[in-house]
């Protein structure tokens, strides 16, 4: 097995670090998708879980509430165990947005949920699952880039709501 060392990450968050907090633009940028990102999932996803039950019913209610909350649930009760440090609390550095947070790194939670509310929302309308499931990549991107989640944080988040996706939020469509 490859193992990468401690000193390849806090070298590349201290690159990531310096590279953006150089660059105004590109650090408000990031910033800004780290705030907003997360507002138009959880939107989206209000919308569709509305828009599922006006038109399959009640039924719709287990695929879009039920099962995503067990899941959430369930991924926010393993961090507590997990308990990972974060970045900033590893290499000690600040992150580029505000965080005090201590622990509770693995898996990130932001990206899960967004992940989850992709597969979720995909089960009724692919399109709309597709364009979140771009969301999701790049609210991991922003998270890692921000300096609040390790790259394999967002990594097993995706890799939990990929694998929901194609196991409970499989559908084929016969219509």
């Amino acid at each position: 097995m490859i193992r990468i060392s401690d000193n390849f990450f806090e070298k590349y968050y201290d690159r990531i670090m310096n590279a953006i907090s150089h660059k105004p633009k590109y650090k408000k940028a990031i910033k800004v998708m780290d705030l907003t990102l997360p507002l138009m999932v959880g939107s989206s996803y209000a919308m569709s879980v509305l828009n599922a039950y006006r038109h399959y019913g009640k039924e719709s209610l287990t695929y879009t509430v039920g099962i995503p909350a067990v899941a959430f649930t369930s991924v926010a009760v393993a961090r507590e165990f997990i308990n990972q440090k974060r970045p900033y609390e590893k290499y000690n550095y600040k992150p580029l947005v505000n965080r005090k947070k201590k622990g509770k790194s693995m898996p990130s939670l932001h990206t899960f949920s967004a992940a989850l509310i992709a597969a979720s929302v995909s089960y009724y309308y692919p399109v709309g699952g597709m364009l979140l499931w771009v969301a999701a990549f790049l609210i991991a991107a922003s998270r890692v880039m921000t300096g609040v989640h390790h790259f394999s944080d967002v990594f097993v988040a995706l890799l939990l709501g990929v694998l929901m996706k194609f196991t409970i939020f499989a559908r084929e469509f016969t219509d």
